[in-house]
């Protein structure tokens, strides 16, 4: 299969690229106002329960365990950089990982790209938050602020959110048929601070105009098993998120 061919474009005085394809996903910017977290996960976060923050200087890692002690964030055996994130085997075991600084704010004529390229290996029993997030050791169910994809326990349903102040707007659905073992890329684009589209596998899925969080917010992933015994893994091929700032902090 060809590879799409890349292209730029101007956005408030930053080189943008992207594909042509796909002409919302963002691959690089470059230029003075730019701020960007992008990550192949070439050198990958290494993690267990007993040396969390050993050679992590990135990332905040929380174990979330529901009874065992081995949960890893480890390099995965797959060509071109992937990262791993393998729960303990009991039920709501699991790692939260979030960037060391709250660095992305939804602000006037600063628009912010976030998109990750990822799959896991069960479709059911787990739990999984991938986004932007206020800081806590559990985004999944403590988030009073953020612009995230979460699937729960028990489900298929990859929804599409933002949550201010603690009040949540989940009603755009990403994928209804949530599959195992399956590629996906998950991307949203805050345009300002009225509106986040969302977009599934390079297809628009909405947007939302209102309960847009204002606070500072950082890369976030969560994943935790949804079953006792049971084996599942996330694994994550890339991160981006870049913001293209108005002014800069003075």
């Amino acid at each position: 299969m060809a590879m799409a061919r890349t292209h730029s474009k101007w956005i408030n005085g930053a080189q943008v690229w992207y594909p042509d394809d796909n002409r919302q996903r963002w691959l690089e910017a470059y230029g003075d106002n730019v701020v960007k977290y992008i990550n192949d996960f070439v050198v990958t976060p290494k993690s267990t329960a007993a040396a969390a923050a050993i050679n992590n200087p990135d990332w905040i890692i929380t174990h979330v365990e529901g009874g065992g002690t081995d949960s890893k964030v480890q390099a995965a055996d797959l060509k071109g950089g992937w990262m791993n994130i393998s729960p303990d085997a009991n039920d709501n075991d699991g790692v939260n990982m979030q960037h060391r600084n709250t660095t992305f704010r939804v602000e006037s004529n600063s628009p912010i790209y976030f998109g990750i390229r990822y799959k896991v290996s069960e479709a059911t029993q787990d739990d999984l938050l991938v986004g932007l997030c206020e800081q806590d050791i559990s985004v999944l169910t403590n988030t009073s602020h953020g612009i995230y994809f979460k699937k729960v326990d028990g489900g298929t349903s990859l929804v599409c959110a933002v949550v201010k102040d603690e009040t949540t707007d989940k009603t755009l659905v990403a994928d209804a048929a949530f599959a195992a073992d399956t590629t996906y890329i998950d991307e949203f684009y805050a345009t300002s601070t009225g509106r986040v589209e969302f977009w599934h596998n390079g297809v628009s899925v909405g947007a939302y105009t209102a309960g847009i969080p204002s606070t500072n917010l950082a890369v976030s992933i969560q994943f935790l098993t949804g079953a006792a015994t049971s084996t599942e893994d996330m694994f994550i091929d890339w991160i981006r998120c870049i913001q293209l700032l108005g002014t800069r902090s003075t």
